[in-house]
């Protein structure tokens, strides 16, 4: 806030008039971020009290701005996302006056990354904290890895169901009637010379077995057409699987890896041929951890984590970690997928540094506005000052008459020079103000400033005086 001292028509009224910033205007502010997921921002006090929260908000900020029953201090209710906090840490809002990322902050059934960072710039001790939901940001990773086992077990389905159909069309049916009349010809007459069953017909019944055989080959040839073609799709999966961006591997209950694309095999450091068994430690995890990710999954749920894994180069990266069932029950698999999370870092250190420039460029506008409300007041008053004492001042002698219109021009001067640095104010939004020096005379500037006074000063009966001992020297200066 800006304070300014103002002084009345008469020595006994004065007073003060300040320019306050207040806490609507953040609230405004907070809800025009579009932040990934839905995810919302408030500002809170390093004591742990709210200052200023979205004037609107979606479903994401009714979870996070719900007020918990454990939530109350001094009476005052706290948003479950700051209540999340601070039981984590008391003081991690004074501590990140820096700026901090904080992951796996649950509120209700969900993961948070929260950005905290603090005002000791401005002179304010809040932190602003911005909350996304964690699947917002890696939610295209889990659901890329459910997609390639969907696909999986249903093109698995799929071609069982095609062969089961084809066998028993092209092979079972046809084989059956060939079986059947040639089991008439076999049995031929008893001992008391009659059939067991009807006699073949001679070459009629020859030709329908025939036509039999044919129609059998027909439906094997066909059936291994579809064969051929099923064989075909699956040979592109497996080569889209291989040649996949992320790892893929299919463990078995025994830890056994019957499948590991390209990515996979370097990954988890297992060749190309023969039998390869899964090392936990290669997932970043504890044989004991491992165990009981695998019991979840067995149980039907998907597990999904992060760890540091080696990368093709050798160096440490940070990967996200997706084990999915395949399967029921104990002879379940488990379907392990790796993606480079990379990308999804740079992505999220991008929006936080355009959420950062966002926030100095408000700060920036903010001063900017507080700063010109204070320097248009001192000119203002000058002209208004003048030119009240040229209208109500009877017989005012022409070298007065000319000081005052002096003064009065001079003001004008100010105030275009603030008119043209509002023009500029693109250069307060980049947070670099510039300032253009030049010899000034300091004897004319402290004379500008006592002239723009003097009229209310003599109007409360105060006397200003300006006394300069000496010459002055020009000096490099911006006079504005």
């Amino acid at each position: 806030s800006t304070a300014n001292a103002l002084v009345g028509m008469s020595p006994d009224v004065w007073g003060a008039v300040s320019v306050d910033i207040e806490t609507g205007t953040f609230s405004r502010f907070l809800s025009t971020l579009d932040l990934p997921g839905g995810g919302e921002a408030f500002i809170a006090d390093w004591r742990g009290e709210v200052v200023a929260l979205p004037s609107t908000t979606g479903e994401t900020g009714a979870e996070l701005f719900a007020t918990p029953e454990d939530g109350q201090r001094d009476g005052q209710q706290r948003p479950a996302i700051l209540t999340a906090l601070l039981e984590a840490n008391p003081g991690v809002l004074q501590s990140t006056r820096q700026g901090t990322v904080l992951r796996d902050v649950i509120v209700g059934d969900r993961s948070y990354i929260v950005q905290l960072l603090g005002f000791e710039d401005a002179g304010m001790p809040w932190s602003i904290v911005v909350a996304v939901p964690e699947d917002a940001v890696f939610g295209w990773i889990f659901w890329l890895g459910d997609v390639i086992v969907a696909v999986c077990v249903a093109a698995g389905v799929l071609a069982a169901i095609v062969l089961l159909l084809f066998w028993n069309r092209a092979i079972e049916r046809p084989m059956a009637v060939i079986a059947g009349r040639l089991n008439h010809i076999a049995e031929g007459p008893d001992e008391t010379g009659t059939t067991k069953a009807e006699p073949v017909a001679g070459p009629q019944e020859m030709r329908r077995i025939d036509e039999a055989v044919i129609a059998a080959g027909r439906m094997i040839g066909e059936r291994e057409t579809v064969r051929a073609m099923l064989i075909g799709r699956l040979s592109e999966l497996v080569e889209a699987m291989e040649q996949a961006p992320v790892g893929i591997a299919i463990v078995e209950p025994d830890r056994r890896l019957t499948f590991a694309n390209r990515s996979a095999r370097v990954i988890l450091a297992v060749p190309e041929q023969g039998e390869a068994w899964l090392d936990t430690a290669a997932l970043g995890m504890t044989e004991s951890k491992f165990s009981a990710r695998a019991e979840l999954v067995r149980n039907g749920r998907t597990v999904r984590s992060e760890a540091m894994l080696s990368a093709a180069d050798g160096e440490a990266v940070e990967y996200g970690v997706v084990l999915a069932p395949l399967g029921e029950g104990e002879a379940a698999r488990l379907v392990v997928v790796l993606e480079d999370l990379s990308a999804a870092k740079e992505l999220e250190a991008d929006l936080v540094e355009a959420r950062q420039a966002a926030e100095r460029s408000h700060r920036a506008k903010s001063l900017f506005l507080a700063q010109m409300s204070h320097e248009f007041r001192t000119p203002l008053n000058a002209i208004a000052g003048f030119s009240e004492l040229l209208r109500g001042t009877a017989g005012i002698s022409p070298e007065k008459m000319e000081q005052y219109l002096g003064h009065i021009h001079e003001s004008a001067e100010v105030l275009l020079t603030m008119i043209e640095r509002i023009l500029e104010y693109a250069r307060y939004e980049s947070g670099v103000v510039g300032v253009a020096p030049r010899p000034t005379d300091m004897a004319r500037v402290l004379e500008t400033a006592t002239a723009a006074v003097r009229p209310a000063a003599e109007a409360a009966g105060v006397t200003v005086e300006l006394s300069v001992l000496g010459p002055l020297e020009p000096v490099a200066a911006d006079p504005a």
